[in-house]
């Protein structure tokens, strides 16, 4: 009984090792199988169902046995000598490490991203792998923050820009927004709704931040 789970347990390693998906993360490409390497990591195999011969440097086609002593692939049966004839002895070529789930490249103006393509160019990819940001902006579920205020302020954890008293003025100074109760020292700002703040334009008044919102979700391809 013992031996038979023992058995079992080597079958569903062996499996998960010739998958497609590398424990460490790599993958190998249709076609082709994960095998370990002797140095350490995982290789890909240009056999399907390969083989991985222990030397964690050679492998050979499924229903073939690795003889190391001549360097070549042996047939267990009829049908995989008919399959592969005298089969050759492959090397290991190193596994690719993940960057992509099923996307070779993106298109012109989309940000390559761990798990797609983002469609917005030289975007920020959030950790979620679900979601993008416009550049300039930081990842802060379920939004995107701006990052910085004309270059210079960051605006993730400054408080709202006060608004400056218009006493006697019918109108605010050059560069900066006119507001129901004062003047924002900011060009083309958002007025917030408390009458004592305002934020950048393109931003949303969310005490007490200037957020920008979340809207954009990476594209699977």
């Amino acid at each position: 009984m013992n031996a038979l789970i023992h058995f079992l347990a080597l079958a569903i390693c062996l499996a998960y090792v010739q998958a497609g998906q590398c424990p460490d993360g790599s993958y190998c490409n249709d076609g082709s199988t994960c095998c370990k390497l002797s140095a350490g990591g995982y290789g890909c195999c240009p056999y399907p169902s390969a083989t991985c011969c222990s030397d964690g440097a050679h492998c050979c086609p499924q229903g073939y046995t690795c003889d190391l002593a001549h360097s070549k692939c042996n047939p267990q049966s009829l049908l995989a000598r008919l399959q592969y004839g005298q089969a050759e002895m492959r090397t290991k070529i190193p596994a690719i490490k993940k960057t992509l789930i099923n996307v070779d490249a993106c298109p012109p103006g989309q940000t390559q991203c761990t798990a797609g393509c983002c469609p917005l160019p030289n975007a920020v990819c959030c950790s979620d792998n679900q979601h993008c940001c416009p550049n300039g902006y930081t990842c802060a579920p379920p939004l995107c923050i701006k990052s910085e205020i004309e270059n210079v302020q960051p605006l993730t954890e400054i408080n709202f820009v006060k608004l400056e008293s218009a006493d006697k003025l019918e109108t605010c100074p050059s560069g900066q927004t006119q507001c129901p109760a004062g003047c924002c020292p900011l060009p083309n700002a958002v007025c917030c709704s408390d009458n004592t703040s305002c934020c950048p334009s393109g931003t949303t008044c969310a005490p007490p931040f200037c957020i920008g919102i979340f809207d954009k979700k990476i594209k699977f391809e």
